[in-house]
């Protein structure tokens, strides 16, 4: 391969992926915060009771299989 070639396809390779740690910091910030918030608040909407962190995990579920 020359030189050319080669750093084409890694700049390729490099503007592909360039939100994926934003994105994967992201999951983990939100599934970490639902298994917080979810054990200790309760949320009330239209007179249902639930624990808050239901809010979030579906993201941080969507999020995870969307990156992996």
């Amino acid at each position: 391969m020359t030189l050319e070639k080669l750093s084409r396809a890694e700049a390729l390779a490099a503007h592909r992926f360039r939100y994926f740690e934003f994105m994967m910091a992201a999951s983990c910030v939100v599934l970490v915060c639902s298994n917080i918030i979810g054990a200790g608040k309760v949320a009330s909407v239209a007179g249902l009771s639930f624990g808050a962190g239901v809010l979030f995990f579906p993201f941080s579920y969507v999020a995870g299989d969307v990156l992996t």
